[in-house]
């Protein structure tokens, strides 16, 4: 990355990969499933893996382009 864009900061990168990690996170857990799903589920047992797929523009600027809640985990031809 440096050597095609000089002035890239992974601190940068990280910052906003994070912000958007957050705020679909936030988006989540206030969906209505999930609120009345939490009430089932015993605290520090459940866990979910969600997909992000991301793009980053020529300014170095992170674009959310969809979240999924089953990414594909598998091997695939």
């Amino acid at each position: 990355m440096k050597s095609r864009f000089p002035n890239f900061k992974p601190e940068q990168l990280t910052s906003q990969l994070t912000r958007i990690s957050r705020d679909v996170m936030h988006a989540i857990a206030a969906h209505d499933n999930v609120k009345r799903n939490m009430k089932k589920m015993v605290p520090g047992r459940h866990f979910e893996v969600f997909g992000l797929d991301v793009m980053i523009d020529e300014q170095l600027k992170c674009w959310l382009l969809e979240s999924n809640n089953s990414p594909g985990l598998n091997r695939s031809p």
